[in-house]
């Protein structure tokens, strides 16, 4: 008779004989060598033995020991094993009749891990042992778990002030190939002068060729520029005179004052004195630099030793010319003036630089308009020609 092997592994089978008639005692001899009736420790085959009893007559039988098939044990993996990390994947295990279960990482048994899942987020390679009512053990095959690292990503050089209508500025994020998002974006370029006042947010994002992605965000500032609109001063002056000028200050801005046909001879913060040149146009320039480097810059005009803009022809005649400085067109009013005039743009040099035509007039403070055509800033002179005389009046063009 013989009992079977309890699992595959095992080595717990048995087996024996009884005999009868004969001359005892009898003799036996196993195909394992063992010489008593019953043979243990057994793995699973056919086990033959040998009984000669004292006459030596002899005989052969044999017995045969199960050995269990191996438990099937299959793991799979509910979705891809490779991806990014922060990600996982679900391995699982057919269940069977297994009444205990333990998954393994790289062949060391993970705490914790006595179900038929398990959810793995890191790389290397897995499977799971299990047990079944029996007893008996087996073990799964192994899944490889890859997981690709996140890129860093980057946004480089980018300021966190911006100036109102500033030019556009090229963004630079890494690693390069990446996607900015964001107001006032357009491609790779941050263009300022489409935003108001405020604060944005600037986008870059990345997602490299395992299709891992990181992005990074950046809190953007577009700060108000400076206005220089008011100049407090005399702007008919005399020449070779100093005189004082003022604008109204912004606490944190620094000023820079500088006059063409002039010196600045003092200057503090938003005030200084000029001393101003010889008979003619001087320009009077301030540059306002605020606390976030944005700036202005207030151009102001001053006549030295000329009134600008008015002059008369004979005792009675008068001409008033506006606005001055001029940027796209003239007003010219004539009072006490009734009779055909002639007008003219030259240079200092007397050269024509824009003819404006002739002008008839039939009442008292008439004003006709003359649109200016791209002209360069500057001074030039308006010549009038009335009854074949030549007057000329300072006009500055900004």
């Amino acid at each position: 008779s013989s009992s079977n092997a309890s699992c595959n592994s095992s080595v717990d089978g048995n087996a024996s004989i009884a005999v009868s008639g004969g001359v005892k005692p009898y003799n036996y001899l196993w195909s394992n060598n063992n010489q008593t009736n019953a043979i243990v420790s057994l793995a699973g085959g056919t086990y033959y033995v040998s009984v000669t009893d004292s006459s030596n007559c002899q005989i052969v039988d044999s017995a045969k020991v199960i050995q269990p098939a191996p438990l099937t044990v299959s793991a799979y993996s509910v979705g891809p094993t490779s991806f990014c990390a922060g990600g996982s994947v679900v391995l699982s295990i057919n269940t069977g009749t297994f009444i205990s279960y333990q998954w393994k990482l790289n062949g060391i048994n993970i705490s914790g891990a006595n179900s038929p899942t398990y959810v793995a987020s890191l790389t290397g390679n897995y499977r799971a042992s299990v047990v079944d009512a029996n007893g008996c053990t087996g073990s799964s095959n192994s899944i490889a778990v890859n997981i690709f690292a996140q890129p860093t990503v980057h946004l480089n050089g980018v300021d966190a002030n911006f100036c109102e209508n500033e030019d556009s500025i090229l963004l630079a994020g890494f690693p390069l190939g990446g996607v900015f998002s964001g107001p006032g974006i357009a491609a790779s370029y941050f263009n300022p002068s489409k935003l108001n006042v405020g604060s944005y947010n600037i986008k870059y994002a990345y997602t490299d060729g395992n299709g891992c992605s990181d992005s990074v965000e950046k809190e953007v500032f577009i700060r108000s520029k400076p206005n220089i609109t008011q100049l407090l001063g005399p702007t008919m002056v005399q020449p070779n005179q100093t005189y004082s000028y003022l604008i109204s200050a912004t606490n944190g801005s620094t000023y820079n004052w500088t006059a063409t046909n002039g010196t600045v001879t003092t200057s503090s913060s938003n005030y200084a004195n000029v001393l101003w040149g010889t008979a003619g146009i001087g320009d009077l320039q301030i540059v306002e630099l605020n606390s976030y480097s944005c700036s202005d810059t207030g151009s102001f005009f001053v006549s030295i030793g000329v009134q600008i803009g008015v002059t008369e022809l004979g005792e009675n005649i008068s001409i008033d010319v506006y606005p001055n400085p001029a940027s796209t067109s003239l007003n010219v009013k004539l009072a006490n003036a009734k009779g055909s005039y002639e007008f003219n743009l030259v240079d200092g040099n007397g050269r024509l630089i824009q003819s404006l035509g002739t002008a008839k007039v039939e009442f008292d403070n008439q004003v006709f308009t003359y649109p200016l055509s791209d002209l360069a800033a500057g001074l030039c002179f308006l010549n009038v020609r009335y009854n074949g005389i030549d007057k000329y009046i300072p006009i500055v063009i900004k």
